[in-house]
């Protein structure tokens, strides 16, 4: 299998604060499978408390998600802390010349360390609210409080951009929440609320974030018998950032559907998402339906389940996003006749 090698990312905090069960949360990661990971890998290393306990910080809280993330893509759980310690080495040492380079330029602008510190400690202060408004969602999903998820979610909004938002908040409760109610810990119910509040403060993101000249437009599906919406908005949140006008038309949209939206939106993008995995021959089927919907426009299949069908989609003339639309963005870019 090829190396999933991961870049170097800007290192969370690493202050011990979280008890095993919010690192469960936050993460996603049963408490048992991190122990069993912290004892195999090394991967977390959390601290203790006086009291034995241990003690996570925003930098496990990552490290534990990379390692799921990796595992979930087919890469050997050995293999990924592997990779990930490689990639903490790496990140240390661009620390170092990060640091280097940040004492050169203060020393020549004679910016004020003071300054510095106060931009530091912002970026900190963003990350540990982002991982407080997830955690105050999940304990009020888990109450079975509306009131209680709808005031997180209000306290979430004023956290950051909109693509910010919804990438360090709402996309991650949401997952979380559905891996919550597939382990049981969740009633249906729960799921449905709190996917309810959050879906309609996404839109309401989204409608906020929409461009007033927007230079494209997009149209965004979920597959025919897909009801994971969370990778379209992500998509939705990526294009509108890139200056495009985008019309989300949901879940489960069949071929003759679309084809009637592209006929009146007339779009110069379609997106479809696909998340659980179906039989290739079927998809191949389905796909050249969307293909006759699509027509000749620009369009993108994404989401988990479309890595299984890269010669499907191929097939069919559509491009394959990998994990995130920004990678594919210098490829759709000329052809929209944008910057990329």
């Amino acid at each position: 299998m090829a190396s999933m090698e991961r870049k170097p990312q800007p290192m969370p905090d690493r202050t011990p604060r979280y008890r095993i069960r919010t690192a469960a949360q936050l993460s996603g990661v049963m408490p048992a499978t991190i122990r069993a990971w912290e004892r195999r890998y090394g991967i977390p290393n959390p601290e203790r408390s006086e009291s034995k306990h241990r003690l996570f910080s925003d930098h496990d809280i990552y490290q534990i998600r990379s390692l799921k993330e990796m595992s979930e893509q087919g890469m050997a759980p050995q293999q990924a802390a592997a990779e990930i310690l490689k990639g903490a080495a790496r990140v240390i040492e661009a620390s170092h010349e990060a640091l280097g380079g940040l004492r050169a330029t203060l020393s020549g602008a004679r910016v004020s360390v003071e300054a510095t510190q106060a931009l530091l400690r912002q970026h900190r202060e963003s990350h540990q609210a982002w991982g407080s408004a997830v955690a105050r969602i999940l304990d009020a999903t888990e109450r079975f409080s509306p009131e209680g998820v709808e005031a997180a979610v209000q306290e979430a909004m004023l956290l950051g951009s909109g693509m910010q938002i919804f990438t360090e908040v709402f996309r991650p409760a949401l997952t979380q929440i559905g891996e919550a109610w597939h382990e049981g810990r969740f009633s249906v119910a729960q799921e449905h609320m709190a996917s309810e509040i959050i879906g309609n403060a996404t839109r309401e993101l989204l409608r906020l974030m929409q461009p007033l000249e927007p230079r494209r437009h997009a149209v965004l599906v979920c597959f025919a018998g897909e009801y994971h919406v969370i990778p379209l908005y992500g998509a939705a949140f990526e294009l509108v950032r890139r200056g495009m006008h985008v019309t989300v038309l949901g879940t489960g949209l069949l071929p003759e559907h679309l084809l009637d939206a592209v006929a009146h939106l007339e779009p110069d993008l379609v997106g479809l998402s696909l998340t659980h995995s179906i039989p290739p021959d079927k998809a191949l089927a389905t796909l050249r339906g969307y293909q006759l919907a699509v027509g000749d426009r620009l369009w993108v299949v994404g989401g988990r389940g479309a890595a299984a069908l890269t010669a499907e989609i191929a097939a069919v003339g559509a491009i394959w996003a990998r994990q995130d639309w920004s990678e594919i963005w210098p490829e759709l870019a000329p052809r929209l006749g944008l910057e990329a």
